[in-house]
């Protein structure tokens, strides 16, 4: 299968895009930033979310919902529901591969009984070496990889990891029997890190292109957003206008 792009409009100033970017990217993203804003002025009392969701272009649009979901296994589950009663747009969803096995099986269920991917994050992209030996006694690589397996025995769809630890998942045949790969954490290069500790640039995945990748401050802060996507897909040798 071909990547799939997926722009970030995590941040409310990015919510201008999504119609210039339309054509060029398979799915938009909606990540805990945006969900969570709320407007005083221009929308009154209401989530900005609610006038970016209802937007024209995203209407008919895959949304990919990544608010990462961590908790007990019952609250992780009814707040996957809300999501999924949002609307059929609705065609991903990320939660936390932390999370306790069974509360993962049950939330994988559920997503696949409404036709939408789960996806769960292994570690995440702003964590150092030294971050990661605290939280899980392992390197990054290694903390990957465990999750990762977890993640596909709970039957996820897939796992999200950054593109620094990737292509040893991709070693490891992880991605085998369908799994599917989202890589996070790209930039162009000298563009900023953004709180990002492990990055890598998008040309790097052509040898082993991942399924879905996201893009984000480097191609929404762009001056132009549209030419920055089209030079993005020609780099992985994707055809400029994505595929609908």
């Amino acid at each position: 299968m071909p990547t799939k792009t997926i722009v970030a409009i995590d941040k409310p100033e990015h919510a201008g895009v999504v119609q210039k970017l339309y054509h060029h990217t398979e799915m938009f993203k909606i990540g805990l930033e945006l969900a969570t804003h709320v407007s005083n002025h221009a929308y009154g009392h209401q989530s900005l979310l609610q006038s970016v969701v209802s937007h024209p272009w995203l209407r008919v649009k895959e949304i990919f919902w990544d608010e990462k979901f961590r908790g007990i296994g019952r609250t992780v589950l009814i707040a996957v529901q809300n999501v999924i009663a949002r609307g059929p747009q609705i065609g991903m969803i990320s939660v936390s591969g932390e999370n306790a096995a069974e509360g993962l099986r049950e939330v994988a269920k559920l997503c696949r009984d409404h036709g939408v991917l789960c996806m769960g994050t292994t570690v995440l992209s702003d964590m150092s070496e030294d971050d990661c030996h605290l939280t899980y006694n392992k390197n990054t690589e290694e903390a990957a990889f465990a999750l990762a397996v977890k993640l596909k025995e709970c039957g996820l769809d897939g796992l999200i990891c950054s593109g620094v630890e990737f292509p040893a998942l991709h070693r490891e045949a992880i991605f085998a029997s369908g799994f599917r790969s989202l890589v996070v954490g790209l930039r162009k290069p000298g563009d900023p890190a953004n709180g990002q500790k492990r990055i890598s640039t998008p040309r790097k995945l052509v040898r082993n292109p991942s399924d879905f990748l996201v893009l984000g401050s480097s191609v929404t802060g762009a001056r132009d957003p549209v030419k920055t996507l089209k030079t993005v897909r020609r780099q992985l040798h994707l055809p400029e206008h994505a595929s609908h």
